[in-house]
């Protein structure tokens, strides 16, 4: 999907330019406004970005609604687009549309330029909001905005239901992980075989093979779950993928580094 939306700006700038096209600054299209600290926020439903991406949840939410995240410390490329209420660090610039249509613009065009050529810092790469508004960038008519927007939204509205699904399995890691490791849950006589409706029963213990399942979607495509055997998938969807691990340690750091996707799996099932 990325990629349809990435040949759809091309055509665009390319292609559909006009008269009414003319070239312009940032500031045109977003106005640029700084994040804030969140150490002091409660736990809650909004999701906070920082230049590496999602961070946690809190009580309040800084903004809403389409937005443009540009890192104004640390990783300066890593440019992100959100459509919700959120809140952003002070690491991390964010922006307020001018113009309807003006961010799934924005993101495109900027997520291809290379801030780190215009850091502004000297030990931390920084970036300055005159930087930012003072970048050159074609302006749209209004009217071409409109139907460009109109375009990509089908595709931004599944990439915003991928990103609620990743960030609600990493809330499920991080609560299930810290209780697998201080065996607050115990898996440890855990015996497959007295699983009701378990196609394993007879065949194993946890204690010789842990496996995980994951779900996936019906449209999904081959599972992205690196670095462990992979048993074959089942032909009909869901697909099922099982992975091999060699006991609870294996399992505890792969959930620890993972970085689970929601296009890749629904759901993460232990059994």
């Amino acid at each position: 999907m990325s990629q349809i939306c990435d040949a759809e700006f091309t055509d665009f700038v390319s292609n559909q330019r006009d008269a009414s096209w003319h070239d312009g600054t940032l500031n045109e299209l977003v106005e640029i406004r700084y994040g804030k600290d969140h150490k002091k926020l409660a736990e809650g439903p909004y999701p906070v970005y920082g230049s590496g991406g999602f961070m946690r949840s809190v009580e309040k939410p800084l903004s809403s609604g389409e937005s443009v995240l540009i890192p104004r410390k640390g990783s300066l490329n890593n440019v992100m687009y959100v459509d919700e209420k959120f809140w952003t660090v002070d690491t991390m610039f964010f922006t307020i549309p001018l113009k309807p249509g003006a961010a799934k613009y924005v993101y495109q065009y900027t997520k291809r330029l290379d801030f780190g050529t215009m850091n502004s810092g000297s030990a931390v790469p920084s970036m300055t909001t005159k930087i930012l508004n003072s970048l050159v960038i074609p302006i749209p008519s209004d009217s071409a905005l409109v139907s460009f927007n109109k375009k990509l939204q089908p595709f931004f509205d599944l990439f915003g239901k991928n990103e609620e699904g990743n960030r609600r399995l990493v809330s499920l890691r991080d609560i299930l992980l810290p209780k697998l490791m201080s065996g607050e849950i115990d898996v440890s006589k855990v015996d497959l075989t007295q699983l009701t409706n378990n196609h394993l029963a007879g065949r194993m213990h946890w204690s010789n093979v842990i496996r995980v399942r994951a779900i996936h979607a019906v449209h999904s495509q081959q599972s992205q779950i690196p670095a462990y055997e992979s048993v074959p998938k089942v032909s009909h969807s869901p697909c099922r993928t099982a992975l091999t691990l060699g006991g609870i340690a294996p399992l505890l750091s792969w959930l620890a580094v993972s970085q689970f996707t929601a296009q890749s799996f629904a759901m993460l099932v232990v059994f």
